[in-house]
């Protein structure tokens, strides 16, 4: 300070001198042509060169920027010329090491010993340049997955006003963007009236920060009543207005396939109930009427064996066999009878599924058709244990046995049981060494009323492989044979293991029976 209070001008030149030199930004002052005559730090730093380097070197002979550049500095500095600052602009530097950088510089003309002169500052914009092409291409990829976007968007304001819409929501409400920008959902008059109260208490509770799917009905401007799934989400901007984003999806197929899904199980559901009360009735039927049928069936068998009694010296031999002829056909009806009954109360009835033995079912079987004496049986192994109703597995080793017993043509019968592992079924075998069955006869076999011997010869209702074929069925198994005529004949049937999918039939021998 002089002796009058005011700063000694050296110290205001040192105080200029240290703010020009500690600035964050390049400073540097050149002459109207470009040529440094002063520099800071900053600049050392942004260039790589250093002062000394950088004093009388030129912005517009060095290699400081690209040669396209240097037209556009040149128009800078002419500006300076004539008393006119430019700037913020944007320039590509290239630095002493060969890297290249992205600066905003800022040019005055000033006046400093009667010299006119350019003092300019320049600071590096590299990363905020990326930044902002970063965000320039996010937002050009928001656009498209906006417009592009397979379901419905809208932007909305925290009126609930539409701010903008992409295609697919112009698609769903037939109408154009201007018809819809500025308008709520209301105004534009699509909502069903049932849905209105629903869709604005939806749009509070979204603005309260409850976030939950809503669907609504709509009428387009096509007429078209569709149904639509909005999921509405709350942003906020920094110091700005909330807003609301809509995602919009058309489920007007989904919302008919399950009205009709609806409809059919209905249907379904009254159907099944009328089948059961149909099929209740037929089996109360049947069973009355077998009663009512083998009541007069044994009434006329018991008449037979009165005349037979009665008139024993009466009768010839021709009548004798006549009575016994009319005995054999009333007993072969009452065991028909018996037999349909039999077949139509199999899946009935629920009987519950237990690990059965088959060694003691088969042991049961055989006490109740006592085979003849001339009948060997012969069980390869024990049998495993099977998931199924035991009622089910007696029936189909009863008809299985007894048929093979029945129809026994040789000296020495032969009736062998096997079984083998399928991976998620046991499969078992009965095998006879039997006349045997032609090809032919295969599937007929296991129809009702089907027999391959006249009656007449062969006692048989024709009923007992249908039911076993039923009952297997009814498992989840499969049922087959395999026979040459004259050597015996082998029947197959599987029992699905304990959650397994049902099998399909084998065509191979058992290997136990090997």
């Amino acid at each position: 300070m002089d002796s009058n209070g005011q700063e000694h001008p050296t110290a205001t030149l040192e105080r200029l001198r240290v703010l020009f030199e500690q600035a964050p930004d390049a400073c540097y002052v050149t002459d109207l042509m470009g040529t440094f005559l002063d520099a800071n730090r900053a600049t050392e730093q942004l260039t790589g060169y250093t002062r000394e380097e950088l004093l009388g070197r030129s912005f517009l002979k060095s290699d400081l920027l690209p040669r396209k550049q240097l037209p556009r500095m040149a128009g800078y500095f002419a500006k300076n010329a004539m008393g006119l600052p430019v700037g913020p602009v944007d320039l590509g530097l290239k630095r002493k090491d060969g890297t290249q950088v992205r600066v905003e510089i800022r040019t005055c003309p000033v006046a400093i010993a009667g010299q006119h002169l350019v003092l300019a500052s320049a600071r590096d914009v590299s990363e905020r340049r990326r930044a902002e092409e970063a965000l320039r291409e996010s937002g050009e990829k928001f656009k498209i997955l906006f417009e592009e976007a397979c379901e419905g968007i809208v932007h909305l304001d925290d009126a609930g006003r539409v701010l903008d819409a992409n295609r697919r929501t112009l698609e769903i409400l037939g109408q154009t963007k201007e018809q819809i920008l500025g308008k709520s959902f209301i105004e534009l008059g699509i909502l069903d009236p049932g849905d209105v109260a629903r869709f604005l208490n939806h749009f509070q509770q979204v603005l309260l920060g409850t976030l939950s799917p809503l669907d609504v009905s709509i009428t387009n401007s096509q007429g078209r009543q569709l149904y639509l799934e909005c999921s509405t989400s709350l942003f906020r901007r920094p110091g700005g207005p909330r807003g609301l984003v809509v995602m919009i999806r058309d489920v007007t197929e989904r919302k008919q396939a399950e009205a009709m899904l609806e409809a059919l199980n209905r249907d379904l559901t009254s159907t099944v109930a009328s089948l059961e009360r149909s099929n209740q009735e037929l089996r109360d039927f049947a069973h009355v009427a077998a009663h009512d049928l083998k009541a007069p069936l044994r009434g006329i068998a018991t008449l037979v064996d009165w005349i037979a009694q009665d008139a024993a010296d009466k009768l010839d031999v021709q009548g004798q066999e006549n009575l016994a002829l009319l005995r054999q056909r009333a007993g072969r009806m009452v065991r028909l009878i018996e037999g349909i009954l039999r077949y139509a109360e199999v899946g009935h009835g629920d009987p519950s599924v237990e690990d059965v033995d088959p060694n003691a079912v088969v042991a049961e079987v055989l006490e109740q058709i006592a085979p003849p004496a001339h009948v060997a049986f012969q069980i390869a192994g024990p049998l495993p244990t099977v998931p199924c109703p035991r009622v089910h597995l007696v029936q189909v080793f009863q008809n299985l046995l007894s048929n093979a017993v029945k129809y026994l043509d040789k000296p020495q019968g032969r009736i062998e049981i096997g079984h083998a592992d399928r991976g998620n079924a046991w499969e078992f075998a009965v095998t006879d060494n039997g006349p045997g069955i032609e090809e032919r006869y295969f599937q007929k076999i296991f129809q009702m009323f089907q027999t391959l011997a006249p009656r007449d010869e062969m006692e048989s209702t024709g009923i007992g492989l249908a039911v076993v074929k039923k009952i297997v069925q009814l498992w989840g198994g499969t049922v087959w044979l395999e026979s040459e005529v004259g050597r015996g004949t082998t029947f197959f049937f599987t029992v699905p293991k304990q959650g397994a999918s049902p099998v399909p039939a084998q065509s191979s021998a058992l290997e136990s029976l090997n």
